[in-house]
């Protein structure tokens, strides 16, 4: 077994690709949130390949993934319902899967429900704590009137909490804040943050299976 951490940087992707090679392993399960040159390299050359947290639907491979539009689109129809209409929403730049999934869910939610989409209430940035903070503080900077927000990402929703606390803004009080992912800082963060618990126990398990597929004995 091989476990390697890419740290988001190209160079590793591609020393750790020529190790599978060379190890040939039996199959490889990829936790990337895009689809990378070096990966379809890996497709075109038939190694049993499973995407996990996204699916790569321009591809004929195995994913194992929650569906990230409607479980944005319910955590958004869950805000309508408590009476809020103007509502921001955080999320990553360069725009990849499974962020786009969730915008699209933001989206749709909103067209459902009948109310307009305002993009100037839609924020690209890092995600992370500080992603969130800086995107906070440019839609406060903007003075557009929002109630809550929904964050793509708990890490985003905890630095967007922290904004507005600095800004003299009570949670959930003057607004609310939503994230995705359930990591495990969202239920003892103060407030705790509602959020979409992402089954990545469960994810990991069904791996497996896809994993072995057609190439199983």
């Amino acid at each position: 077994m091989l476990i390697a951490d890419l740290k988001s940087q190209p160079s590793l992707e591609k020393h750790y690709i020529e190790a599978i090679k060379q190890r040939q392993v039996d199959g490889i399960i990829s936790l990337s949130a895009n689809m990378t040159q070096k990966l379809e390299t890996l497709i075109t050359e038939r190694y049993p390949l499973v995407m996990v947290v996204q699916c790569v639907p321009n591809y004929k491979i195995p994913s194992v993934s929650i569906d990230n539009m409607a479980a944005s689109k319910a955590l958004m129809t869950h805000l309508i319902r408590l009476g809020h209409r103007e509502i921001a929403h955080l999320t990553v730049s360069p725009l990849q899967m499974p962020y786009q999934d969730r915008l699209n869910g933001y989206i749709s939610a909103l067209e459902e429900h009948k109310i307009p989409v305002d993009n100037e209430l839609i924020s690209y940035g890092e995600p992370a704590i500080k992603g969130g903070y800086d995107q906070m503080w440019t839609l406060l900077a903007k003075q557009k009137k929002f109630t809550a927000v929904f964050a793509a990402g708990d890490t985003m929703a905890i630095g967007a909490m922290k904004a507005l606390k600095d800004q003299g803004l009570r949670v959930p009080e003057d607004c609310a804040v939503v994230g995705f992912d359930d990591i495990d800082l969202s239920s003892v963060w103060e407030p705790a943050i509602t959020t979409i618990r992402q089954p990545q126990g469960d994810d990991g398990k069904d791996c497996i299976p896809e994993t072995a597929g057609p190439h199983a004995e």
